[in-house]
């Protein structure tokens, strides 16, 4: 599971799924998760 946060760019997060072979993310705020990133 890949996980960002609301401050990560875009750009950032979508290096991050690519290097984990991933299509989503989930956006958390400490361990609390509040969306998705698809």
């Amino acid at each position: 599971i890949a996980t960002v946060s609301p401050t990560d760019s875009v750009l950032s997060a979508t290096k991050k799924m690519t290097e984990l072979r991933l299509n989503s993310a989930v956006v958390t705020v400490g361990n609390k998760p509040c969306g998705i990133l698809t």
